[in-house]
């Protein structure tokens, strides 16, 4: 997602790599503005059975596997310049590794991107299975 990026991103040139593999170039969407949110998913097919996607921004299917415990995503920029680098881990939420929350951020307006890899700045989301393509405004999960 864009939000707190401040600039357009064209697509071309842009990659998500370390846990998945995606080029947004392979993707079908041109462009991501400022405050818009996209999702990469694993399997297209898959995630529209489990969620109404019908609103939703999918720039295509990415390459490899989430791990279930603790990765990294880093954004690339095409002159490879770091634009996002999120690392995260289940350890720090019970509700991620037990309930299937995913991990979603707690202040998304007000989180500079340089504090996305801080444990601090999320929260799980609040529904089991994740709130893809949406963005939360920070209402607490209760369990």
């Amino acid at each position: 997602r864009s939000r707190g990026l401040g600039d357009v991103y064209k697509r071309q040139g842009l990659t998500v790599s370390d846990s998945v593999d995606f080029e947004f170039s392979d993707g079908e969407l041109n462009s991501l503005d400022p405050g818009e949110v996209m999702v990469v998913v694993r399997n297209l097919e898959a995630f529209r059975s489990a969620y109404t996607t019908s609103t939703m921004r999918i720039a295509g299917e990415f390459e490899d596997s989430f791990s279930d415990t603790s990765g990294r995503i880093l954004v690339h920029g095409p002159r490879f310049e770091k634009i996002v680098d999120v690392f995260y881990s289940d350890t720090w939420y019970p509700e991620t590794d037990l309930f299937g929350h995913s991990l979603t951020l707690a202040q998304p307006k007000k989180t500079p991107k340089e504090q996305f890899r801080d444990p601090r700045q999320w929260r799980p989301s609040s529904h089991p299975g994740g709130t893809p393509g949406i963005v939360e405004t920070g209402i607490p999960v209760k369990n």
